[in-house]
C-alpha cells in the first residue's frame, strides 16, 4: 500500500502543504456553516457564526501568504509552524469528529530535522 501525504503523520513544518491548509479550512468552515444553518438570519448565534467565518478566513489567509514565499527558509518555516499551530489549537475541539484528520492536523514540534537535532542538543546541555 502506498501512503499519500494525507495519510502520513505531520512531523515537521516543512511537511505542511497547501492541501493540508485548504482541507482544514474547508473542515472548519463546514462546522461553522452547520451552526449558521440551524439559526435564523439575524439571531445572535447566526451573527457569531458569521463573525467566526471572517476570523477563520483571515487566519487561514495569513498562512496561505506564507506559502507564497516559495521557500523553506528558517524564517518561513517558523511562520508556517506558528500560524498552523494557532489554527490547530483552535480546532482541536473537533479531534474526535470522523472527518478530522488527526494525522495531518497536528502541531509540528520542529521546523525540520535539523531544528529537532538543535533542540535535542540544547535540552541535553541543560541536563548537565
Amino acid at each position: 500500500m502506498t501512503l499519500t501525504t494525507a495519510d502520513t503523520q505531520l512531523r515537521y513544518a516543512f511537511e505542511l502543504t497547501s492541501a493540508d491548509v485548504n482541507a482544514l479550512k474547508a473542515f472548519v468552515l463546514a462546522r461553522i456553516a452547520e451552526v449558521k444553518e440551524r439559526h435564523r438570519f439575524g439571531s445572535v448565534e447566526h451573527d457569531v457564526a458569521h463573525c467566526l467565518t471572517r476570523f477563520v478566513e483571515d487566519g487561514f489567509q495569513s498562512l496561505d501568504e506564507a506559502f507564497l514565499y516559495g521557500d523553506d527558509s528558517r524564517e518561513v518555516l517558523g511562520i508556517k509552524r506558528d500560524h498552523w499551530s494557532r489554527l490547530i489549537l483552535a480546532t482541536m475541539t473537533w479531534r474526535e469528529h470522523p472527518d478530522y484528520n488527526a494525522a495531518r492536523w497536528r502541531r509540528p514540534d520542529y521546523r525540520d530535522a535539523a531544528h529537532e537535532q538543535e533542540m535535542i542538543a540544547y535540552h541535553r546541555s541543560q541536563l548537565r
